[in-house]
């Protein structure tokens, strides 16, 4: 980004990388971190492990704890509803993929469809 656009960003980014917030930030990346040594430690035990996994996993975590101030605990229990949620956001099926393309390619028809963004990033087709 360059010019105004980038300026525009840029103010709505600054308050959020706060020196305090920065702080918060880090505390929370290595108290993940841990939970990532962990399972790492207790992965080297077995005969396989799935690296890709326990990466979204960790990925899922710092993101539930920065952005969102909570706990998702997906590197402990991979099955929680916050790494479900974040699966089907960045897993959409076919048809939502198609919804995605109707809405943000032509959203003046999308506005006299049965769908909208929300319902459907949300909803199991």
């Amino acid at each position: 980004m360059n010019g105004q656009e980038w300026k525009n960003l840029r103010t709505k980014l600054t308050p959020t990388f706060t020196s305090g917030k920065m702080k918060m930030m880090f505390s929370a990346l290595i108290d993940v971190g841990r939970q990532l040594r962990d399972v790492l430690h207790k992965s080297s035990t077995e005969e396989e492990a799935d690296i890709k996994d326990i990466m979204a996993r960790f990925t899922t975590d710092v993101i539930a704890s920065v952005a969102f101030g909570v706990e998702s605990n997906s590197l402990k229990n991979p099955d929680v509803e916050f790494r479900k949620m974040g699966i089907q956001l960045t897993h959409p099926t076919t048809w939502q993929t198609i919804i995605n393309m109707i809405i943000f390619s032509a959203p003046k028809v999308a506005k006299h469809l049965p769908v909208s963004l929300g319902n459907h990033l949300f909803n199991h087709s």
